[in-house]
C-alpha cells in the first residue's frame, strides 16, 4: 500500500483508498495539514488505550562490520505540544470529495518466471536471539528510486534532531534490482555516527522468490563504506501491486533471505516484514495475506497504518494487538503522506494525529514506530516525533 512500491509507476496505488474501504470503511477525510484539531463528530470517541510497560529494546549484539561508536547521550525531549496520554484525533473533514481518478487500473500482471508447481520450500532456518535495537524507537522512511539520490547529511541531520533511532532506505526491486549502494555507502555512515541505525528494503514480486531473496540477502551482506546496514525488510504487498501473493511463495523468499543475509551464526541483524495493516479483511477475511506463514521467518512486522479518514488510534491499536499475537516484535508505520492522489484523505495528516498515533503504538506494546513518508513531513509533523517521549 505504500506509494513507493512500484519500481515503474512512481504514482500513489490505487489500492490505499479500497483497502481502508475494505479494512473498516473511509468514514471521514481531511483536506489540509492545519495543526489544529478539530471538534470530535457526534459519535462517541473510542476509549484511549490502557497504559503497558515500555517494551524492551531487546539483546544487543555486535553488527559484523560496523564500527562501536558510542551513541549520543538522550537529547532533552522539548515541550510536548500536546498531553498525554493523546486524545482521539478525528481527521476533518471526511470523507473526501468525490472525484475521477484517470490513473487507469492496475495492469494484469503476467505469468510468473517460477509457476507456482516449481516454487521451492522453505530452507531451514537456525533459531537464534535477533537484535531488535533497529526497530526499537522512532524512525522515518525514505524513497529512493533507481537513478535517484538523496540529501544523506540533511536526512541524518533531521532524524537526529527528532531523537528518531532508525532512518528505513529503499534499496532496490525485482524490476531495477539492487540500486542504492552509493546513497547507502553516504547514508550508512551518517547514520551510524550519530547513534541511529539504517533498514534497507526492498520490493519484491515474487515472481521468482529465490531470486528476489538473494537480491535482499546480499544488500545485507555488503558493505557501504566500511560498514553495513543494520538490517533488512522485505515489503511484501498483494497481486493489486503486481506482487505473486501466496503463502508458498512468501515462505521460499523470507526462509532465503534470513538464511542468506548471515555473516557468520552470531550476526543478530534483524529481518523485518512490511505488511498491509492487519483490517478485518486481511487478517481473517477475503483478502487472504499470509501474516501467519511470515512470521516464522521474520523477526518483526512493520504494519502499514495509513489512517486516512479513519481516527488513527483504532486503527494502530488493531494492527499492534493482532501481530504481537504470533510472537514477534512490531515497528507499526504510520502515515505522514497526502493519500488525495489515490482517491484518498486529501492533505497530510496534523501534528495531533502522529501524536496519537505514537501514543497509543506505545501504549499497546509496539518496539518502535516509524513514519512514512520523509519528504513529505511538515513541521507540525516533525514536531509531534521530536516530543513524543518514546524511550531509546
Amino acid at each position: 500500500m505504500m506509494p513507493r512500491m512500484r519500481a515503474r509507476h512512481r504514482r500513489l496505488p490505487l489500492l490505499l483508498a479500497p483497502a481502508l474501504v475494505l479494512g473498516g470503511g473511509l468514514t471521514r477525510v481531511a483536506t489540509a495539514a492545519a495543526d489544529s484539531p478539530p471538534g470530535p463528530p457526534a459519535a462517541t470517541a473510542p476509549a484511549r488505550p490502557a497504559p503497558s510497560p515500555s517494551p524492551g529494546a531487546g539483546a544487543r549484539a555486535a553488527t559484523p562490520g560496523r564500527p562501536v561508536v558510542v551513541p549520543p547521550g538522550d537529547t532533552p525531549a522539548p515541550r510536548a505540544p500536546y498531553p498525554l496520554p493523546a486524545r482521539a484525533a478525528y481527521p476533518s473533514p471526511c470523507p473526501p470529495p468525490k472525484r475521477r481518478i484517470t490513473e487507469g487500473p492496475t495492469p494484469r500482471a503476467p505469468h510468473p518466471v517460477v509457476p507456482d508447481r516449481a516454487v521451492p520450500p522453505p530452507v531451514r532456518v537456525a533459531l537464534r536471539t535477533p537484535d531488535l535495537a533497529a526497530v526499537s524507537g522512532t524512525g522515518v522512511w525514505v524513497t529512493v528510486f533507481k537513478g535517484g539520490s538523496v540529501d544523506a547529511p540533511a536526512i541524518v541531520r533531521q532524524a537526529a534532531a527528532a531523537r528518531m533511532t532508525s532512518i528505513w532506505v529503499r534499496s532496490g526491486s525485482t524490476h531495477d534490482g539492487s540500486y542504492a549502494a552509493s546513497v547507502l555507502s553516504r547514508l550508512v555512515p551518517l547514520a551510524h555516527a550519530r547513534g541511529m541505525r539504517v533498514i534497507a528494503w526492498d520490493f519484491p514480486t515474487l515472481s521468482d522468490p529465490v531470486a528476489d531473496a538473494a537480491r535482499l540477502a546480499q544488500t545485507a551482506r555488503l558493505s557501504f563504506a566500511g560498514q553495513r546496514v543494520d538490517g533488512v525488510a522485505a515489503d511484501i504487498e498483494a497481486k493489486t501491486e503486481g506482487v505473486f501473493l501466496s503463502a508458498a511463495r512468501v515462505r521460499a523468499y523470507l526462509s532465503r533471505v534470513q538464511v542468506g543475509m548471515r555473516l557468520t551464526p552470531t550476526d543478530a541483524r534483524p529481518l523485518v516484514v512490511t505488511t498491509y495493516r492487519p483490517s478485518d479483511y486481511w487478517w481473517t477475511g477475503a483478502g487472504h495475506y499470509p501474516y501467519r506463514s511470515e512470521a516464522p521467518y521474520v523477526d518483526a512486522f512493520a504494519p502499514q497504518v495509513y489512517w486516512s479518514c479513519l481516527e488513527p488510534g483504532a486503527p494502530t491499536a488493531q494492527a499492534v494487538d493482532r501481530l504481537r499475537t504470533l510472537g514477534k516484535a512490531v515497528d507499526v508505520v504510520g502515515q505522514a503522506y497526502d493519500m488525495g492522489p489515490a482517491g484518498g484523505r486529501p492533505g497530510t495528516p496534523r501534528g495531533d494525529e502522529v501524536w496519537r498515533f505514537l501514543d497509543v503504538a506505545k501504549r499497546h506494546g509496539a518496539s518502535g514506530a516509524s513514519l512514512y513518508l520523509y519528504s513529505q513531513m511538515t513541521p507540525a509533523m516533525w514536531r509531534a516525533a521530536t516530543a513524543y517521549p518514546w524511550k531509546r
